[in-house]
């Protein structure tokens, strides 16, 4: 394998893996603000390359196309030591050459025997709409090109890839029109998993969608929720709602059980935190965020993005870890809980509420979500085996109505929640919004409660 950097100063890194007969040079116009870019592409070997400066990077995201799933599959098992957090798996699967989850081997064969320079460029073609204008994609000698697919093929005979490791993905995309990976064979790859996307695209994904999901970007969260600040609480009434159930939720289970030491991610200006402290007693609460705290909430607190402090924490140091409508930011809740899992104490709680896949359905094809929604089994799916769920609710879905597409606008402003990726720019969505003349949003609100389980 070999690879490119492009750095760029960040402190985040953006790896990805590219799709077979592709170069960097693809790639190179998609790269993310605040994120290095790193596009490691050629597997005519199996061997990831030595790049000592990825332990560098505070926080890695990995995007794979095509066959390269394949072999990011393979390597996100073997980097468990790196500060990976989000990790998107667009129009392929673990098993490259697979007759029921990936390219039957019938058809393999074929492309092996009867590849030449002609049949690559008919292959790119097919990877394409019919008409969509062709991207400028390097010549690659077809010789080196069956190279590459017969190390692929070595690599996955080698090392069969495991239903069970689909979880090391965090986001999916499959395309209902792919011509080279079949659409059936995609979502028998990744049957059962939590937070797949199907798409119209041929192959050939939107690289501006798949840019847009392959992170969230954290400093527009941080700037949209600080404007949003001196009139969240008045605009916030899901949310208002949503952390009265959840404290409820956490006030049952917590019942008789000793709370001394608490997180609180993404308290803002306190909804959820005024909520809890009117049963909680005497605990010792640490309030993380990526915007200003509320001045006036007792206890610590700490500008950080959690999904990378707390793995700074000690084992065995928390009981309770709780967010009320944050988490949908991270990058990596699967990871995050697992974190959870070694931070709290045995028979302490993880506390979440998040909204589920319904939510800002109205926008659906104008802003691409950064934000991960889950249903309640999505949640239940993430939970490291160390936690057990103890409490759920499926929240019924809330519409909430305004007089315009500009008064919605307006409240998507004052509650900070505008920090979808818009698929052409904030504007081009904004605009399209009041095009479409949209004067409704739903909101669907959805509560876990998990618990680390005791020894013995």
């Amino acid at each position: 394998m070999r690879y490119e950097l492009i750095q760029t100063g960040a402190a985040r890194l953006m790896i990805v893996f590219a799709g077979w007969s592709t170069r960097p040079s693809l790639y190179r116009g998609y790269i993310r603000r605040g994120f290095d870019m790193m596009v490691v592409y050629d597997y005519s070997d199996h061997d990831f390359p030595e790049v000592p400066c990825l332990k560098d990077y505070r926080e890695i995201c990995v995007v794979a196309w095509s066959f390269g799933v394949a072999v990011a599959h393979r390597w996100l098992l073997s980097a468990s030591d790196l500060p990976v957090t989000r990790t998107l798996a667009v129009n392929g699967t673990p098993w490259p050459v697979d007759d029921r989850r990936g390219i039957p081997s019938r058809v393999f064969a074929l492309t092996l025997r009867t590849l030449s320079d002609r049949s690559v460029v008919e292959f790119r073609k097919r990877m394409l709409a019919v008409s969509e204008p062709e991207p400028e994609f390097e010549h690659v000698a077809a010789e080196h090109l069956r190279d590459e697919l017969e190390s692929i093929a070595a690599m996955a005979a080698a090392d069969p890839a495991h239903e069970d490791e689909i979880r090391v993905w965090d986001k999916v995309i499959v395309a209902k029109s792919d011509r080279i990976i079949p659409f059936a064979s995609q979502m028998e790859a990744w049957r059962g998993h939590h937070d797949l996307t199907v798409t119209d695209r041929p192959h050939f994904p939107d690289w501006e969608q798949v840019m847009a999901m392959a992170s969230v970007d954290k400093d527009s969260v941080e700037r949209n929720f600080s404007h949003g600040a001196p009139t969240y609480d008045g605009a916030a009434t899901v949310q208002r709602a949503m952390a009265a159930r959840l404290s409820d939720m956490w006030r049952d289970v917590a019942a008789g059980s000793s709370v001394a030491d608490v997180v609180e991610i993404g308290p803002g200006t306190g909804l959820f935190t005024r909520e809890y402290l009117g049963w909680l007693r005497g605990a010792r609460i640490e309030f993380w965020d990526l915007a200003a705290i509320g001045e006036d909430l007792p206890g610590k607190k700490r500008i950080c993005d959690a999904e990378l402090a707390i793995r700074g924490m000690a084992d065995d140091s928390a009981d309770a870890i709780v967010a009320s409508a944050s988490v949908q930011w991270f990058n990596s809740l699967r990871r995050f809980l697992a974190e959870c899992g070694r931070v709290l104490r045995p028979g302490g709680r993880v506390v979440i509420s998040t909204f589920g896949r319904s939510t800002f359905s109205e926008l659906s094809g104008i802003v691409t979500p950064a934000a991960t929604y889950l249903d309640v089994d999505g949640l239940a799916s993430l939970a490291p085996g160390s936690m057990e769920l103890t409490a759920s609710a499926d929240g019924s879905p809330t519409t909430v109505g305004f007089a315009s597409a500009s008064d919605l606008l307006r409240h998507m402003s004052r509650t900070g929640v505008n920090t979808s990726s818009p698929s052409a720019g904030n504007i081009a969505a904004a605009r399209s919004i009041v095009r479409q003349r949209i004067t409704r949003l739903t909101y669907h609100p959805v509560y876990a409660i998990f618990t680390k389980k005791t020894l013995g």
